[in-house]
């Protein structure tokens, strides 16, 4: 899920540097060091969330 949704936050236009030390090290290295510029959340976590959905509907929350 977290590789899936990090394809996308890379190539947005929101993605911005913002993070130094990085949660969840452990391979998505296309979102090492980006937040999401709408809601300042680091993306390896927020990428990690099943609950979260992204801002501006290229991803979706999970659904049981």
């Amino acid at each position: 899920m977290a590789k899936a949704r990090a394809v996308e936050c890379a190539k947005c236009d929101n993605a911005e540097w913002g993070f130094v030390a990085m949660l969840f090290e452990d391979g998505i290295k296309d979102i090492k060091g980006l937040k999401c510029g709408l809601c300042d959340c680091p993306l390896s976590g927020l990428l990690r969330s099943p609950e979260e959905s992204c801002k501006i509907g290229k991803w979706q929350a999970r659904t049981k």
